[in-house]
């Protein structure tokens, strides 16, 4: 009898597996079903939807990063290759090496199409199984059923899911933690995760368990590891789960002697104070893990090593049972470095997109104390962007030179937690706007506040600048600009009434009474919170700049005391949430403005006037060319002669923000090729911009009004194109004018705009 039942099971197995494999499945109340054949290979089944049935507790997609099955996914390109494979294929007069390149590269995404599989199907289920017992669902149960959908043509694999009753666990407890001292009982009730009753999970026992550890380890338990996996003791009567958790701390451990170790590879050395200065531990302290980490952190900040290694030793100093000697061993990297080329940059405050010849050189460490010397001199064509978008542009009315020098020292002093700085970057530059031309001298003293990762403001520049700018030949200049002007009286004094600080900067300097150095002398303080996962191409965090500036009086009618005599305050906010792996949203908010403290001087120099428009602004507009006015360029002087005094001729106030959908394509797994590869450089972004700048010098700014604010906010829209680079994207982004406060541009296709760049728009 027993025979007979074994063989009568055997017999049925054997007819399923060959229901399966002729694409028919049995279900529980359907006649038997044909499955869809793939198109690419007519022997097997795709899987064209997963779903979930049952499920609660979990979403879909919680779900579907839990197995490996999926569903066939075909991309845009993979289909376009398929298309014409298959018209070429056609044709007999297709060359032999193109079409065994397209089916190569079709071999490529091949991955994209994903075929039913019994024992991977089988795995899943154990998968999903070991998921909710994790969660602690211990009584869950799965099964699956593969049948064809034939309203939409497809082959559905359904994961029928019983999740039963959730169990619930008490805090954890610890053995081997009853000798610790009252301070580190103290900090690990402080930072436990499950202190009361709370749902079973296994993921919050292990992080946990993975902090307690990390308390012990950095409190002197250098030895300290959890032994053996936390014991799970079940309740099911009362669906309820106890954990204990057996910790070996061994001995606590006070740090000994700390050996430096260099490894100079024919560099210069760094001195012992500058390098112990980085180290978190001395001699005598208890261990700390973090510390050390902490360490190796600072040491590679300084630019001077390629590799920081801190570890125990007994190489030099016997290890006791109570200390612990520590070996700091160095690489240092090549710290000198020349070169010269071309380059093409972006300067986030003017977004103008600059392309040029530059050479510098540049030493790490000058006068061995990790101090970085860096000079430099660069000739640049500013604002390329209005030759690529097709405006009028002239060769070399836009023009810069750069010749300056960077020192910094990389550590003064700590305070506590906080680690200060020192640069000095003095810089001479001449630029060129259309007619006008302008060099500036600037000397500005700078102390890097590094404060540590959880503060939410944890870098602090304080900025001592001294700033002479001067016009060049600026009375031939404004000559050039009235001659350019219609002839009218009006036009002339209006032209003249635009430029007044410039002439009253001119006089300034040229003064038979009075010797001044410096037309600037600000004093400023900036509060960064830098927390985005990457500084390039961020999918999540955010980013926030407090910058406050104001001119110093105290200094009377001195040579450095400066012409200069308001205050600036500049707030800059950048978030960004990871929608999915591939794709981000991300907004931006700027404010700034500038306050006079008198009215009848407003001399700010042109790097400090608040501009709008441009790649990294409200993309509609051209850089600059954006501003709320009750001018216009055909009613008062012709285009030729506003266009210079938009260029020369900032604000006072300005309002900027952006919204933005960056999604970038993804690499078809285990694929290769150029064109896999390429295709996962790409991305594409839709944006919103909104802004303007308010408080035009070149008119009578008191009639600026709070509802100007909000009533004269310009608003674009656009798409963008991204092609990531190790620096961030080269991007193109096509934007038009929704709503454009002075009536002048309209949302058509002509009055686009087209913006080239090098990193994000923010």
């Amino acid at each position: 009898m027993a025979e007979k039942s074994c063989i009568h099971r055997n017999s049925l197995i054997i007819l399923l597996c060959l229901l399966i494999a002729s694409g028919r499945i049995f279900s529980a109340v359907e006649d038997i079903a044909p499955l869809f054949p793939s198109g690419s290979d007519p022997y097997n089944f795709e899987i064209g939807q997963i779903r979930f049935v049952g499920n609660t507790a979990f979403d879909d997609n919680q779900l579907l990063a839990a197995i490996s099955s999926g569903p066939s996914n075909i991309s845009l390109t993979h289909f376009g290759l398929k298309v014409l494979y298959d018209q070429l294929k056609k044709n007999k007069h297709t060359p032999k090496q193109l079409d065994t390149y397209l089916k190569k590269q079709l071999l490529e995404f091949s991955i994209e199409i994903r075929f039913f599989s019994l024992l991977q199907v089988e795995g899943d289920l154990n998968s999903l199984k070991n998921y909710y017992n994790q969660n602690g669902f211990h009584n869950v149960s799965a099964a699956y059923s593969f049948l064809p959908d034939m309203a939409k043509r497809i082959n559905v694999l359904t994961f029928h899911i019983s999740e039963n009753n959730r169990s619930v666990m008490a805090p954890i407890v610890y053995y081997g933690l009853d000798s610790l001292p009252r301070e580190i009982k103290k900090e690990i009730d402080k930072f436990k995760i499950v202190d009361s009753i709370v749902p079973f999970s296994e993921k919050k026992i292990l992080q946990e368990i993975g902090r307690v550890n990390s308390i012990l380890q950095n409190g002197g338990y250098y030895y300290s590891k959890i032994v053996g996996k936390p014991i799970v003791t079940s309740d099911t009567l009362n669906r309820a789960d106890s954990i204990t958790v057996n910790i070996f701390t061994g001995k606590r451990q006070r740090i000994g002697q700390v050996i430096l170790i260099d490894s100079l590879r024919g560099q210069s050395k760094v001195v012992e104070a500058m390098k112990e200065k980085q180290l978190e531990f001395a001699a005598g302290q208890w261990y700390s893990r973090a510390k050390v980490q902490k360490s190796i952190e600072n040491l590679l900040s300084l630019g001077t090593f390629d590799r920081a290694i801190i570890d125990t030793t007994s190489h030099f100093v016997p290890i006791t049972d109570s200390t612990l000697p520590m070996e700091v061993l160095l690489q240092y990297r090549e710290l000198q470095d020349y070169g010269a080329g071309v380059f093409i940059n972006q300067r986030m405050d003017e977004g103008f997109l600059n392309l040029g010849l530059e050479a510098e050189y540049i030493h790490r460490n000058i006068f061995g104390a990790a101090q970085v010397l860096n000079p430099f001199v660069n000739v640049a064509i500013t604002d390329v962007n209005s030759f690529l978008s097709g405006d009028k542009f002239v060769f070399g009315e836009q023009l810069e030179v750069q010749l300056g020098i960077k020192f910094a020292q990389p550590l003064l002093w700590t305070i506590d937690d906080a680690r200060v700085g020192f640069g000095f970057n003095p810089l001479y530059s001449f630029r060129k706007f259309n007619k006008i031309k302008f060099e500036t001298f600037t000397m500005p003293f700078k102390f890097p506040i590094q404060l540590p990762k959880w503060t939410f403001f944890n870098t602090w520049i304080i900025d001592w600048s001294f700033d002479r700018q001067r016009p060049i030949d600026l009375q031939i200049d404004i000559n050039n600009i009235l001659r350019n002007s219609t002839a009218t009286y009006q036009d002339s004094v209006w032209v003249m009434e635009a430029i007044e600080d410039y002439q009253r900067l001119d006089d300034y300097l040229k003064d038979p009474d009075a010797t001044h150095w410096f037309t600037s002398n600000l004093l400023g303080i900036s509060f960064i919170a830098d927390k985005r996962d990457n500084i390039f191409s961020p999918s999540k965090g955010v980013y926030t700049n407090v910058n406050l500036n104001t001119s110093l009086a105290f200094f009377g009618d001195s040579p450095i005391s400066g012409l200069a005599n308001y205050s600036r305050g500049l707030f800059t906010h950048f978030d960004f949430y990871s929608i999915s792996k591939q794709s981000v949203f991300a907004w931006k908010i700027k404010v700034g403005g500038i306050r006079f403290w008198d009215e009848n001087n407003k001399y700010v120099s042109i790097e400090r006037q608040f501009f709008a428009g441009g790649a990294n602004s409200v993309r509609a507009w051209p850089s600059r060319k954006l501003r709320y006015t009750k001018f216009k360029p055909d009613t008062l002087v012709n285009e030729n002669s506003f266009d210079i005094l938009e260029d020369i001729v900032g604000s006072q106030y300005l309002i900027e923000g952006s919204i933005e959908l960056r999604h970038r394509f993804s690499r078809p797994k285990r694929t290769r090729g150029i064109i896999a590869e390429q295709l996962e450089k790409l991305g594409v972004t839709a944006f919103m911009d909104f802004g303007n700048a308010f408080g035009w010098f070149a008119e009578d700014t008191t009639e600026v009004r709070i509802s100007n604010f909000i009533e004269a906010i310009a608003v674009a829209i656009g798409f963008g194109i991204r092609y990531e680079t190790p620096v961030g994207p080269f991007r193109i982004d096509f934007a038009w004018p929704m709503y454009d406060p002075l009536g002048q541009r309209k949302f058509a296709f002509n009055q686009g705009q087209i913006h080239f760049g090098i990193g994000h728009a923010f």
